[in-house]
């Protein structure tokens, strides 16, 4: 085309020209639909950042914007709302603990033995290799009118008997026996008292263990009753 004279076009005649040159150029593309400018071909391709680019700024540094950037704070464990500490229990006396009006609660004695009460023909029997450990306590009314007692009704009340890192609840609703202390309910008269008991079966070989303490919780109070 070096050696041909050139010729002079006209402003809208090189546009025609142009056009029809990119249209004959698309149409060679496995990907044209026709048009001038293909639909894939929207913007400029967005380049991934460099890896260089995401530095932790040093304390004071100073932001392209002119902002001083601030490093971000190390997590307070203590600060976090999900963690909760433990409730601490309120350590209290037995009257106390049943908070019954006019009503004085004490641990009294404690029995191991194989039938309870001894001799009955309805009390609780422990089995071949068990035992029974009574607990008794003594409920006095010291106020000058009959006082009302439904401890069945605690059902936060608990009464956990530790041995040899193991725990052990008491038996509920015995027949044959009076005054179980976790299902009572009765009435006291002025200035008398009345024995209550609560009745664990134990592997007979706990009896000769050194230390059972009974932990009697209700709510965050707890009484504690060292049985031997």
């Amino acid at each position: 085309m070096g050696c041909v004279e050139a010729i002079e076009l006209s402003e809208d005649e090189g546009r025609l020209v142009s056009r029809y040159a990119a249209g004959r150029i698309l149409n060679y593309s496995e990907q044209s639909d026709g048009r001038l400018t293909p639909p894939w071909i929207t913007a400029a391709p967005v380049q991934p950042p460099d890896a260089a680019d995401y530095k932790t700024p040093a304390p004071g540094e100073v932001s392209d914007s002119g902002n001083q950037l601030q490093s971000a704070a190390p997590l307070n464990p203590s600060q976090n709302a999900d963690l909760e500490e433990p409730v601490a229990l309120e350590k209290v006396t037995l009257s106390e603990l049943f908070d019954i009006m006019g009503i004085k609660v004490s641990y009294h004695t404690h029995e191991f033995c194989k039938q309870y009460p001894k001799g009955t023909a309805y009390g609780p029997i422990a089995g071949q290799s068990e035992t029974l450990l009574a607990v008794k306590f003594k409920l006095k009314n010291t106020s000058s009118r009959a006082v009302s007692v439904n401890i069945s009704k605690m059902r936060r009340l608990q009464y956990l008997l530790a041995i040899q890192n193991q725990t052990y609840s008491p038996e509920q609703h015995i027949l044959g026996v009076e005054n179980v202390l976790n299902s009572l309910r009765t009435g006291i008269k002025a200035g008398k008292s009345i024995d209550a008991v609560l009745i664990y079966t134990l592997p007979n070989r706990l009896k000769n263990a050194d230390d059972i303490i009974l932990n009697m919780q209700n709510n965050n109070k707890e009484a504690e009753v060292i049985i031997k």
